[in-house]
């Protein structure tokens, strides 16, 4: 897994601004998961990508139903009643 940051308030993934630009400059992301559903990208490719673009922790698990993301830094605040 990537490391894991806040961003206005947000918890997720640090991006990689090189596939950030590139994402942003040629293609979307309805293309790339269209991409994936006809096997030229696996499951685990596409977990990656969505990982590498900052992706939010939340929306990756809610596209990504098998995945739980192990957020220490969430759970200290949920601990500490934040």
């Amino acid at each position: 897994m990537r490391e894991i940051i806040t961003k206005d308030g947000i918890r997720r993934f640090k991006e990689n601004r090189i596939v950030c630009w590139c994402l942003d400059n040629t293609t979307d992301m309805n293309q790339i998961s269209q991409m994936c559903d006809r096997d030229f990208f696996t499951l685990d490719e596409l977990k990656e990508f969505y990982q590498i673009i900052g992706y939010s922790i939340g929306g990756y698990e809610e596209i990504f139903e098998d995945e739980t993301v192990e957020d220490e830094e969430a759970n200290k605040v949920v601990e500490a009643g934040e």
